[in-house]
């Protein structure tokens, strides 16, 4: 997963304990501030939010795809966004 714009750990970290488990878990699996593929369609996206019911929403933007226009997608799992390892 590349990372797109950095983000203040301790500050993050601060707000994770405050949320619940699962939020906690998806947090930690799935970081904000990096870019990842939506494997249904490979668009790049970012994550804009997480859900108790371990979805997330993600923000498709004209910035990492060829798109007609920018929009936020509701209700993906988390598992169906590819993480990319091979570039930090």
């Amino acid at each position: 997963m590349a990372i797109i714009r950095p983000v203040d750990e301790q500050a993050l970290e601060n707000w994770i304990v405050t949320r619940p488990p699962v939020i906690q878990e998806m947090v930690r699996s799935h970081p904000p501030g990096r870019l990842y593929r939506m494997k249904s369609t490979g668009q790049r996206v970012e994550i804009h939010s997480y859900a108790e019911d371990r979805t997330v929403a993600v923000w498709v933007s004209g910035k990492w795809n060829i798109v007609m226009f920018e929009r936020l997608v509701l209700s993906k799992t988390a598992c169906k966004i590819a993480v990319r390892r091979d570039r930090q």
